[in-house]
């Protein structure tokens, strides 16, 4: 008998590590999903001889709906249904939440208000790739990009990866212990990534990938209407679990750490910055 279990187990170990996984992107018709991502960014700063820290929270909530599936692409669209922001500069404080009426006329409700509750219609290739986009700049996108301090871009951009996709290399299948290294470079930021990846483990539905590396950035960047430069390193590190047969993100942690010095109006005022995030995706 323990013979028996013995050869069972290998064989069960043996399946297990056989199991592989390569980028793809599939969904059904009529497929709706809802996610909701959170970052809380911590940053000190140094001015006058003082410190000051500011202690920002935001959550997102979206929805993206399946419009069409076809041998060549996906058809989606996605909405931004609710935005929750509390803003802690020293002793004063800012609040905003899109669910409330009396928010509708601050500064973010106005900004927000074009965006909230208005679909985007995307199309993406069976990798995850945006192909065709009908979102439009917009003061939102604008604010969105200035509260991660300009580090990343909008998931409905054409040429990028859909956010909700796992973004692996193209054109590879990877097993358990796999790695590879990405990096990219954001223009409009002047960004540059540098990521180590590596397939912790692929068990039934799910894989698990771990992610650490580099980010740094220089050049000009625009923060509550004013110009100024920002020089930033920081690392980074990370995890996400994905559906080994759609692609599909199902949950997602970054943490970042970085420092650096802010240059306005003659000013140089160093800084450092710390950024943990989450997000999760439900199926409805």
């Amino acid at each position: 008998m323990k013979q028996f279990i013995a050869i069972a187990a290998v064989l069960i170990t043996g399946a297990a590590s056989a199991q592989t996984i390569t980028r793809k992107a599939e969904f059904k018709k009529g497929q709706q999903i809802e996610s909701t991502s959170s970052m809380k960014m911590v940053m000190t700063m140094e001015m006058m001889g003082q410190s000051m820290d500011m202690v920002n929270n935001y959550k997102f909530t979206s929805k993206v709906g399946v419009t069409d599936v076809t041998a060549t692409d996906n058809k989606l669209n996605t909405i931004l249904t609710r935005v929750v922001m509390d803003m802690q500069a020293g002793p004063q404080t800012m609040s905003y939440d899109s669910d409330k009426k009396e928010d509708a006329d601050s500064e973010f409700g106005k900004a927000f208000s074009a965006k909230l509750n208005t679909p985007v219609n995307i199309t993406t290739d069976k990798k995850g790739m945006i192909t065709a986009s009908d979102e439009k700049a917009d003061p939102a996108s604008d604010i969105m990009n200035d509260m991660g301090g300009g580090m990343g871009e909008s998931m409905s951009k054409v040429g990028t990866s859909l956010e909700i996709i796992a973004n692996l290399p193209e054109g590879k299948t990877f097993k358990t212990g796999d790695t590879w290294i990405d990096s990219l470079t954001d223009p409009k930021t002047n960004a540059k990534y540098v990521l180590n990846y590596r397939v912790v483990s692929i068990q039934g539905a799910n894989a698990t990938i771990s992610f650490g590396g580099t980010v740094g950035r220089s050049g000009e960047m625009q923060q509550g209407g004013m110009t100024m430069n920002m020089d930033l390193t920081g690392l980074l590190k990370g995890e996400y679990t994905m559906e080994t047969a759609s692609g599909l993100v199902k949950a997602k942690k970054l943490n970042m750490e970085g420092e650096g010095k802010l240059e306005t109006m003659g000013q140089e005022i160093p800084f450092k910055i710390k950024i943990d995030s989450d997000a999760l995706l439900n199926r409805q």
